[in-house]
């Protein structure tokens, strides 16, 4: 936003423009109860059959009418004024607010203090209190009070944890901005008119109330009450719709200029800063924040207009602020329309029941493996010293390992050998010839060299010696480069068919390109269906089958968070399906690929053994993710997750 001054005006002049609609809104509020009552009084003259002119009468009772309007709507305005008029303390405790001591040492409140105190020498104004609403997961804040002298500024909790130095100042200077502007004046004063307005239809209710008592009154001459009643009814009838259209139509056009002034508090906040990219940043984060900027305190909606962003569902007519989108446009015309989801570095961990069966995000990572294991025993014992409890702290990985010869383990967790055993684990499935062809000849020869050790081993014992090597490359032995010049080759090969070589294609391709792919959106909602076919594709790998493989399905589902999840067919959630629904669901932010891992983990659990094929697919779908090795094997006992 390089023009911040032409925003500033163009704002301020439709600000103008909305307040003489609301200026006409009400003059035509009371016009039109004065018509209303006019017209009332005029047929109950008629009806008592008086010779007076009916335009005369009209006349006179239109005028007295508009009146008594113009006085309800007065004293409905002041009263509501002097009502609201308590300052921004009171809104802020109203709204869950409670003060930071400007002697707070905790870190968080350091900062929001700061940030207000450079704002307000910026703005050469006196330094406002600041609280803190702490129950406030959702990214907002909010300025309140009738002018500068009793202002406050409001941070959410969520607000304060997920935005940087540089998006918070950039929230803290809008919300000055609304301050300096005389935009709580302006939004108080909407208020007090409104309800002033609204002041008719409630007169007009207790017209008709006191019109109905009186009909219910025990009465010796129901005559003499009956028309007195009927005047009543008949008038409160007739202003209380009129009220009612009033006030709808208020609160749209306040509804507009609420929306005028968040841009231009927008504006001015580029004008404090004069970055444009920190308030723009903000709104993205909370566009990408999968609980945005609700605020959950039942007052918000009566505070709604005060908040940076909105702060409840509304509809767009009568939404206080404009959407996101087109504000971040303003702010960043070269934005790509994909907000900024939260890092994995601050999203939540989990901690639930199989965070220590499965390594599932939240659990730990696999670290690198030593440079020399002499044995299998070696291999649990120096993994334990490590700090690698995935392989130490399973019985069953342990059994794995003394099965198969100490060398050939050792040999897996050496960096400069794990490239040839990983290639020759390729090789090692079905017809290995026309794939070794396609390696370069200083990578063919010793990888066919393992092959006769590798190919009498189960599928537990190769995923085992995968996992080792898959650590060990990671660390720069002289020999990687070579592995991944041989690993493009297999790489850039077609798809293959069995699960082991799709999973190792994937893993080994993670570890090249191990950067997480941007985050296109934050909700599984948008991938129902792809998130149903790989939930789908885990329960037929474990050999469910009717009640069971419906209980499974569920038991993930749960996670998911979504609406009425379908368990599919086997046909429509086979390997190619499988591949498609992942990488759609690669392009989701951290916090959903989080929850769809631990539906993941409870359909693996849920029999209470891992078979190969779920093995094998959920090191796919990790390493798709770009999540830690979930590190379990073929026939292991896991504990069923919640």
């Amino acid at each position: 936003m390089r023009d911040f001054q032409g925003h500033q005006e163009n704002a301020y002049q439709r600000t103008g423009r909305l307040i003489l609609l609301l200026s006409i809104a009400i003059l035509g509020t009371i016009v039109c109860t004065g018509i209303s009552l006019g017209y009332v009084f005029t047929v109950v003259v008629a009806g008592l059959g008086e010779e007076a002119p009916l335009g005369i009468v009209f006349l006179y009772a239109f005028g007295i009418g508009s009146v008594i309007s113009a006085i309800i709507v007065l004293i409905g305005s002041l009263w509501k004024l002097r009502q609201i008029r308590g300052g921004g303390a009171v809104i802020a405790r109203d709204l869950g607010g409670e003060l930071i001591e400007p002697g707070s040492t905790d870190l968080n409140n350091r900062k929001v203090l700061n940030i207000v105190e450079e704002m307000a020498i910026a703005a050469s104004m006196p330094i406002p209190p600041v609280y803190l609403m702490d129950g406030e997961d959702g990214i907002n804040a909010f300025a309140a009070g009738y002018d500068p002298s009793d202002a406050v500024v409001a941070v959410t909790r969520g607000c304060v944890k997920r935005l940087t130095r540089d998006q918070l100042q950039g929230v803290i200077a809008h919300e000055f901005s609304h301050i300096l502007n005389g935009d709580m004046r302006m939004n108080l004063r909407a208020i007090g008119v409104l309800y002033g307005v609204l002041s008719i239809t409630i007169c007009a209710e207790r017209l008709i109330y006191a019109g109905i008592e009186l009909l219910e009154r025990p009465s010796t001459d129901n005559r003499s009450t009956l028309f007195p009643a009927l005047v009543l009814i008949l008038a409160g009838a007739a202003m209380w719709p009129v009220g009612l259209i009033g006030v709808f139509f208020g609160v749209l056009i306040q509804a507009a200029m609420n929306r005028q002034r968040e841009h231009l508090a927008d504006a001015s906040a580029v004008e404090f800063t004069r970055n444009p990219h920190g308030i723009a940043d903000a709104l993205k984060v909370i566009g990408g924040y999968d609980r945005g900027s609700r605020v959950r305190n039942p007052k918000a909606v009566e505070a709604s207009h005060l908040f940076f962003a909105q702060g409840c569902r509304l509809s767009r007519l009568l939404a206080s602020h404009p959407p996101l989108e087109d504000r971040i446009l303003r702010l960043d015309p070269q934005w790509d329309g994909v907000p900024i989801f939260e890092s994995e570095e601050t999203a939540e961990g989990y901690h639930g029941a199989f965070e220590d069966t499965m390594n599932f995000v939240g659990g730990k990572t696999q670290s690198a493996s030593p440079n020399r294991w002499t044995g299998a025993d070696d291999v649990v014992e120096q993994a334990t010293e490590t700090e690698a409890p995935w392989l130490a702290s399973d019985r069953h990985a342990h059994g794995v390992a003394t099965s198969m010869p100490s060398d050939l383990v050792a040999l897996a967790t050496e960096s400069d050998a794990a490239g040839y055993m990983l290639l020759a684990l390729w090789l090692s499935v079905d017809d290995h010839s026309a794939e070794a062809d396609r390696l370069p000849s200083d990578s063919r020869e010793p990888a066919l060299a393992l092959l006769p050790i590798l190919e009498p081993l189960d599928p537990a014992q190769k995923l085992f010696l995968f996992d080792a090597s898959v650590a060990a490359i990671n660390e720069s032995g002289a020999n990687v480069q070579q592995f991944r010049a041989a690993a493009e080759k297999l790489l850039a090969g077609p798809d293959p068919s069995d699960s082991f070589r799709r999973m190792w294609k994937q893993v080994v391709h993670a570890q090249f390109h191990g950067n997480r792919p941007k985050p296109k959106f934050g909700s599984l909602d948008v991938v129902q269906r792809e998130c149903e076919v790989l939930l789908s594709a885990l329960v037929y790998a474990g050999d469910e089958e009717g009640m069971a493989a419906m209980y499974t399905f569920q038991r993930g589902a749960v996670h998911l968070q979504l609406a009425d999840p379908e368990l599919l067919i086997p046909d429509v959630c086979g390997l190619d399906q499988f591949d498609e629904a992942l990488g759609r669901i690669a392009e989701a932010a951290p916090s959903a690929q989080r929850r769809l891992s631990l539906a993941c983990g409870a359909c693996v659990t849920s029999d209470r053994e891992v078979t190969e094929e779920e093995a094998f697919l959920l090191r796919e779908i990790y390493a798709r993710l770009r999540f830690p090795n979930p590190g379990v094997l073929p026939g292991q006992a896991v504990t069923p997750g919640a």
